[in-house]
């Protein structure tokens, strides 16, 4: 059965991913080691951060990751879209089972809208570090209304 892992956003500084990031591109590739998925799904690769797509694709690259096994998903920009866009995806492939990885301040959020718009296994998965907790966390509850529908 397909199994895919979705990896939200990021940020990058001075040309590297932040502590948060690069601890999410761990955390998939964790999930991806253990579990084999079919593909690692980026999203929030958008206009917004341009250098967040490469740089991200190159952290896992790094790590070993094939290049053919990323699925780069610039639709959707904000949680709603890009979860969207990620069950389009899974339902074109069939799968039923997928892998979630975000920050620990998004988590609520994105699972909120995973357990109303799919209907298959969610694992959920989040970075345990942030380099502003206190900021990420306030930008995450006031963003909610504007970000999530």
């Amino acid at each position: 059965m397909p199994h895919f892992v979705v990896l939200y956003g990021g940020q990058v500084k001075k040309g590297r991913l932040n502590t948060d990031s690069s601890d999410r591109c761990d955390v998939a590739l964790s999930e991806a080691w253990e579990y084999h998925p079919d593909s690692i799904i980026i999203f929030g690769v958008d206009h917004v951060i341009p250098d967040l797509k490469t740089t991200t694709i190159r952290y896992l690259r790094d790590a070993r990751w094939p290049r053919e096994k990323l699925i780069v998903n610039p639709k959707g920009h904000n949680s709603l879209g890009e979860t969207a866009a990620a069950i389009e995806i899974l339902d074109q492939c069939g799968a039923k089972e997928v892998t979630v990885v975000t920050s620990w301040y998004h988590m609520p959020r994105v699972f909120l809208l995973w357990k109303v718009l799919f209907g298959g296994t969610v694992r959920y998965r989040c970075s345990r570090k942030a380099e502003r907790p206190i900021y990420s966390l306030l930008y995450e509850v006031a963003a909610f209304p504007v970000n999530a529908f």
